[in-house]
């Protein structure tokens, strides 16, 4: 037989803070998460004032260091950019 999910279990196990999206104080778009993991390895996201300057230090970090999560964080920051921002 198939197995029986408790839904109330798992959405009790979603994290929905994790994926509020906000802003910095210029306008990027990010997530909590993406804002925590960002803090971890130390780079100032409030300071830029587009996705592309964000990417590119991102992408500096990534070279020094082995952090899988930080460049999951610049894939969705990347795509989320190009949903948002490309004219369809």
């Amino acid at each position: 037989m198939g197995s029986e999910y408790n839904i109330e279990k798992l959405v009790s196990e979603i994290d929905f803070n994790a994926n509020f999206i906000g802003y910095n104080r210029q306008g990027v778009v990010l997530t909590n998460r993406e804002i925590d993991v960002l803090k971890r390895n130390s780079i100032d996201y409030e300071k830029f004032n587009s996705v592309s300057e964000l990417l590119y230090e991102i992408d500096d970090v990534i070279s020094e260091v082995d952090d899988m999560e930080l460049e999951e964080v610049a894939s969705n920051i990347s795509e989320r950019n190009y949903y948002l921002n490309t004219k369809k």
